[in-house]
C-alpha cells in the first residue's frame, strides 16, 4: 500500500514537510504554471530554502499530468534526480525530496465522510516530524476544510504544546480552494519561527497573540465573529425550546433534552463571554456595545427571547 510504503522510505527527517492533497497541476505550459498556482513546489515552501524539505503530493489526476511533472521538474529544477516505484514518482537530492502519489488521500469532516479513511496516515506523518522537532504543513487544494481533521490529529497527539508550534494544516486559515492563490497567501510564523495556530489555541492563547501580526489579527476576528453567532444561534434554540418543554434542536455534549433553560442559558453566556473579550481586544466592541452585551447577559430573562436573539446578534 502506498501510505506504508511512504511512511518506510521517508524515514530520514527533514526539516520541512509540505504534504499537498489535490495538488496535479492543470497548466498547459510551464509559463502559465506561475507562483500563484504553483502548487508543486509552493511559494511558502520556497521560502524554506536553507532547510532540507520533502514534498508529498496526493492526487488522483497526476496520471494525466505526469509529463507535465517531469517537464516542470526537469526545467525548474534540474539537479534532482528523478526515479519511479511501484508506488510514487520522487525526484530527490540531499536537500529537498518531492513524492507525487497517483493517489488520493482521504479524511472526514462534517461535510464530508469518506469510505476510505486515511487520517491515520495524518497522524503517523506528524508522529514522525516531530519526533525530530520538525515543521509539517498540510494543505488541501481539493476544496475540503482541514479543520475537523486538524483537530482531532492535534488531539490525539502527546505533546500538544509542541504540535501547536510544528504543525500547520492549512496556510489559508479557512479559505483553501483549488483556487487559492500561493502569493497571497503563506504559514504565519512567530518570532521563534513556530506556526502561529490560532485554531488550536486556548482563548488566552488567543489574547496573547493579538497585536503580533495583523494578518493573524484579522484572521482571528474573522473567526471569532462567525463563532460569536455560531454559539448564540446554535444555543439559544435549545435554550427556546426547553423553555416550551420541548427537546433540543441540537447536541450538545455539556447539556441534553433534560437540562433546564437556565443551565442551558448559563452555558450559552460563558461561551459568549469567551468570544466577546477576544473580540473586545481586537476592537470589535466600543464602550456602548459593551454595556449592551453586559446588560443583555445580565437581564436576558427581562426581554422577549427573540428581541433579545436579535439585539446580541447586532452587537458584531
Amino acid at each position: 500500500m502506498a501510505f506504508d510504503n511512504i511512511l518506510q522510505n521517508v524515514t530520514t527527517p527533514m526539516e520541512f514537510t509540505y504534504l499537498g492533497i489535490g495538488s496535479a497541476p492543470h497548466a498547459k505550459s510551464i509559463d502559465e504554471f506561475d507562483d500563484v498556482w504553483d502548487q508543486l513546489v509552493p511559494v511558502f515552501v520556497r521560502d524554506q530554502a536553507a532547510k532540507t524539505r520533502r514534498i508529498i503530493h496526493f492526487d488522483p489526476t497526476f496520471s494525466h499530468s505526469i509529463e507535465f511533472v517531469k517537464i516542470y521538474f526537469a526545467t525548474k529544477y534540474p539537479e534532482l534526480t528523478y526515479s519511479k516505484s511501484e508506488f510514487y514518482h520522487l525526484w530527490s537530492s540531499p536537500r529537498l525530496e518531492v513524492l507525487v502519489v497517483e493517489n488520493y488521500l482521504q479524511y472526514k469532516n462534517k461535510f464530508y465522510e469518506s469510505d476510505a479513511d486515511d487520517e491515520w496516515f495524518l497522524q503517523a506523518l506528524c508522529v514522525s516530524v516531530l519526533r525530530h522537532s520538525m515543521r509539517l504543513v498540510v494543505q488541501d487544494f481539493s476544496g475540503r476544510d482541514l479543520a475537523d481533521v486538524f483537530k482531532r490529529v492535534y488531539d490525539n497527539s502527546s505533546n500538544k504544546q509542541l504540535f501547536k508550534k510544528k504543525v500547520l494544516f492549512d496556510i489559508t486559515y479557512g479559505h483553501a480552494s483549488c483556487m487559492t492563490d500561493l502569493t497571497k497567501n503563506r504559514p504565519i510564523y512567530d518570532a521563534s519561527g513556530n506556526f502561529m495556530n490560532f485554531l488550536l489555541y486556548t482563548p488566552s492563547e488567543v489574547k496573547a497573540s493579538i497585536g503580533k501580526n495583523a494578518r493573524l489579527d484579522e484572521l482571528i476576528k474573522e473567526y471569532y465573529v462567525k463563532k460569536f453567532r455560531e454559539i448564540l444561534n446554535l444555543h439559544h434554540v435549545n435554550y427556546r425550546r426547553r423553555t416550551k418543554g420541548e427537546g433540543c434542536m441540537y447536541r450538545c455534549e455539556f447539556y441534553d433534552d433534560t437540562s433546564t433553560p437556565q443551565l442551558i442559558m448559563g452555558y450559552l453566556q460563558n461561551q459568549l463571554t469567551d468570544v466577546f473579550l477576544i473580540l473586545k481586544d481586537l476592537a470589535v466592541f466600543t464602550s456602548e456595545k459593551e454595556h449592551q452585551f453586559r446588560y443583555l447577559m445580565k437581564y436576558y430573562d427581562q426581554v422577549n427571547m427573540y428581541d433579545w436573539n436579535t439585539a446580541v446578534n447586532r452587537l458584531v
